[in-house]
């Protein structure tokens, strides 16, 4: 869906810094609760109506990111990358490739590794904070991870869409979930059904 939209201008993105400052010193209690709500319109504006993912450039062989400002976010060290994470979502790591393997590497302006390149295959899970990952040595089951940090086993083969804080999982059949706003509960998946009567 990005790439339907104009990409973001360097003026835009100062815009929507100044927006989302203003927006957290309102949150701090340092202004009126009215702005908050007179800046929120345009913050929606800006971040749904223009593609604020970052660009992949080239040097020496290697690739890098530069954000919709044209400031590096990951150096040209690393063969390529998953899926890119948009401007205002600044604390969000990207999935980088290097040798064959993938690592979750922040956008810092040094692509610090934020785990160890030993993955086969990264994909964020929309609307968490979770990840699915894949090893070489079983590319039909994944793993879940947060923060760097695998949280089940490799057993899972499918995932839904998270609702009510709760992520539906898969494996050979049967299911099981996480429930991630109660303390990243893992019910493995061995269950016939699972019944969710919502919040």
């Amino acid at each position: 869906m990005e790439n339907n939209k104009l990409k973001a201008t360097k003026e835009q993105a100062e815009r929507l810094d100044f927006v989302i400052s203003e927006m957290d010193r309102i949150k701090n209690g340092e202004t009126s609760e009215l702005k908050y709500y007179k800046l929120l319109p345009e913050y929606e504006e800006l971040v749904s109506n223009y593609d604020w993912s970052d660009e992949v450039f080239e040097e020496n062989g290697k690739k890098g990111l530069k954000n919709v400002k044209g400031e590096v976010v990951v150096p040209a060290i690393y063969d390529n990358y998953g899926i890119l994470e948009p401007y205002y979502l600044k604390l969000n790591p990207v999935v980088a490739q290097l040798d064959g393997k993938v690592a979750l590497v922040e956008r810092d302006g040094k692509g610090t590794p934020y785990t160890d390149f030993e993955y086969h295959y990264i994909e964020p899970i929309h609307f968490s904070n979770l990840y699915a990952v894949w090893k070489k040595e079983d590319l039909k089951h994944f793993a879940l991870m947060v923060c760097g940090m695998v949280i089940t086993p490799y057993e899972i083969d499918d995932y839904g869409m998270p609702c009510d804080g709760v992520i539906p999982l898969a494996a050979n059949g049967k299911k099981g979930l996480l429930a991630e706003e109660l303390g990243l509960i893992y019910i493995k998946p061995e269950y016939d059904e699972v019944y969710d009567e919502g919040v």
